[in-house]
């Protein structure tokens, strides 16, 4: 019995390091604006993502923005109430300004945005998952949902590491 659940131990301790391993990853790539910019694509945890009041993780696939065309449902970066939000929305018409920026309207209410703000074309959005990326993003988050884990991690290894240290050495040898 002792035997199962040390190694169940050692398969969550592996999983945690991983997973911190990960969010550090997230966490070293994020821009001023809170979401994840790579060379192909971007992590936007983002606030009503698709006109719904579920936060998600949208990925979004960083494009020529020439391809953008009508109905094509996008990510993008808009101010309001003196603060910049992330959202997703449904391309309803393309204009094109003088000097070649293109201008999108979203809805019908709300005003133009320019090729500058937009983030990507939307690919897929994962519920709720926006919600612990903007926790772990925080200092508490980081301390509760990173470093506590690891920590834990360090306490087992190192009771199985007094352990085989403390077992007779006639044992070892069997």
């Amino acid at each position: 019995m002792k035997k199962k659940v040390r190694k169940i131990l050692e398969f969550l301790s592996v999983i945690i390091v991983i997973i911190a391993l990960f969010i550090t990853f997230l966490s070293l790539n994020v821009n001023n604006l809170n979401y994840f910019e790579f060379k192909s694509f971007s992590l936007v945890p983002i606030s009503g993502a698709l006109d719904d009041k579920n936060e998600g993780l949208v990925i979004s696939k960083n494009i020529d923005l020439d391809s953008l065309k009508y109905n094509d449902r996008i990510t993008y970066i808009y101010y309001e109430n003196n603060k910049f939000i992330l959202k997703t929305g449904t391309i309803k018409s393309i204009g094109k300004q003088d000097g070649g920026v293109y201008t999108y309207v979203i809805n019908p209410n709300q005003n133009k945005i320019d090729s500058s703000c937009v983030i990507g074309k939307y690919v897929v959005r994962i519920p709720l998952l926006g919600n612990l990326i903007n926790y772990l993003l925080t200092r508490d988050g980081f301390l509760l949902l990173i470093v506590g884990p690891l920590l834990v991690v360090c306490i087992i290894e190192l009771f199985n590491f007094v352990d085989s240290v403390l077992e007779p050495k006639n044992k070892r040898l069997k």
